[in-house]
């Protein structure tokens, strides 16, 4: 089904709840990319679906018993405060959690702006084109476990497996950190 993704202060229509099923998926709502996410109670949790860490791909991660997992530095958050879950507990909010609602089979979420979090600086997508996008549809089972053991096993989204370290040009030849890869 093709929803078009519009407001920011308005409920929008996002995605059917009989497809969620137990995991989690990305939408676009407005110009944010937002992760749905089925909690072990049967309701729907909604956070930016972008790391405030770095920026992963959440719907790339897991989830387990509502805690998300970022497949890029293995961060974890509550899927439901968006807090930053830590050794010690919980940690600062990181993740800006959405308003969600369940009517008629479908889901519909609202944007929340109140306050400033991390995720903020990652989870607005095409900034520079106006237009009106449509939701991705939902990736196969497949398709997801294939990037995540891609990401797995090569430590990088595209496939290719990162090179940190390069030779400098001077003549002590020692190993440099390439900006490229600094997290």
């Amino acid at each position: 089904q093709d929803l078009i993704c519009l407001g920011m202060s308005q409920w929008v229509q996002v995605f059917s709840d009989a497809a969620l099923s137990s995991g989690m998926t990305e939408v676009v709502v407005g110009q944010r990319s937002v992760l749905l996410s089925r909690q072990t109670d049967g309701s729907v949790a909604a956070v930016d679906g972008r790391c405030g860490h770095r920026g992963g791909p959440l719907a790339l991660g897991d989830i387990e018993d509502g805690v998300v997992l970022c497949p890029w530095h293995d961060r974890r958050f509550c899927s439901r405060t968006g807090r930053e879950i830590i050794a010690r507990g919980c940690g600062p909010a990181m993740q800006r959690v959405h308003h969600v609602e369940v009517r008629d089979g479908a889901i519909f979420v609202r944007l929340s702006s109140a306050g400033s979090f991390p995720s903020d600086s990652f989870s607005v997508v095409d900034s520079h084109d106006p237009s009106p996008r449509r939701c991705p549809p939902p990736k196969s089972t497949l398709e997801v476990l294939l990037e995540q053991e891609s990401l797995r096993a090569t430590g990088s989204p595209s496939g290719t497996p990162p090179r940190p370290y390069e030779t400098s040009k001077d003549s002590r030849s020692e190993p440099y950190v390439s900006d490229e890869f600094l997290f």
